[in-house]
């Protein structure tokens, strides 16, 4: 009877370790698909299709309503993700994650496209403060969550970090294109006025999270229009929420 247990308390062993190098590790998984991934300008991406787009962020206007506000920096944001982890013990599981996210356009040179962010994944790296109040912050989105002992002691055992989506940052997302009628068309841009003018919104796929990250240095898909992928933000938009579906 020694082998067998012994081999069940092996295998439960294995297995645990698996599940923690899982959680450990999801982030790169997902960092690297999203860095993987062509980039397809907005005006030539097709309905249905997993695409990953690069463009600056720009939030959706007074009628979403007040944006997000990050819990430690204090910062204005379209979304941001907390992350606590152990001083002492860095690689395992994260003591605790919050990631909150609002709604938002990405905006290239050839168009636009609204972000639906009900299943998204915030992939960006955290980054630590020490901006006035910041400790103070700290200490009480501990607190909030039930989180150390609620003292100053707290901070030597538990660090947190905080990563943002701000307005004018330069993002990547993958997701499913889907076009659809535009509820708030801007007819000085539709080309047939006889034609209600769509809208790109990008989702999660089936199953699984859209991805928002960092833009950094991709792959990307030659235009056979010559357009380019957002590279500035202070070009007008020529194609976003236009009449025309793309095939």
């Amino acid at each position: 009877m020694a082998e067998p247990i012994g081999f069940l308390i092996y295998t439960f062993l294995f297995a645990g370790l698996a599940l923690a190098r899982y959680f450990v590790v999801g982030d790169r998984g997902a960092q690297r698909a999203l860095r993987r991934a062509a980039v397809v300008p907005i005006a030539e991406v097709k309905d249905g299709q997993l695409v990953k787009v690069i463009g600056y962020l720009r939030p959706l206007g007074p009628a979403a309503g007040p944006p997000l506000q990050a819990p430690l920096s204090g910062e204005p944001c379209a979304g941001y993700r907390v992350v606590v982890d152990r001083r002492e013990r860095p690689d395992e599981l994260a003591a605790f994650e919050e990631q909150r996210l609002a709604d938002f356009l990405v905006v290239d040179a050839s168009g636009k496209a609204r972000v639906d962010v009900r299943a998204a994944q915030l992939v960006l790296p955290g980054r630590r403060g020490d901006g006035p109040g910041r400790a103070a912050r700290e200490l009480g989105f501990l607190r909030a969550h039930g989180l150390g002992d609620g003292s100053g002691a707290s901070l030597r055992v538990l660090v947190l970090a905080e990563a943002l989506l701000r307005a004018d940052d330069r993002v990547a997302v993958l997701g499913v294109a889907r076009w659809e009628p535009d509820p708030s068309p801007d007819w000085s841009q539709a080309g047939n006025p006889r034609q209600t003018p769509l809208r790109l919104v990008l989702s999660a796929p089936p199953g699984k999270q859209l991805l928002i990250g960092e833009a950094g240095d991709v792959p990307k898909k030659p235009s056979s229009a010559g357009s380019s992928c957002g590279d500035d933000p202070k070009k007008p938009s020529s194609g976003g929420g236009g009449p025309r579906k793309p095939g």
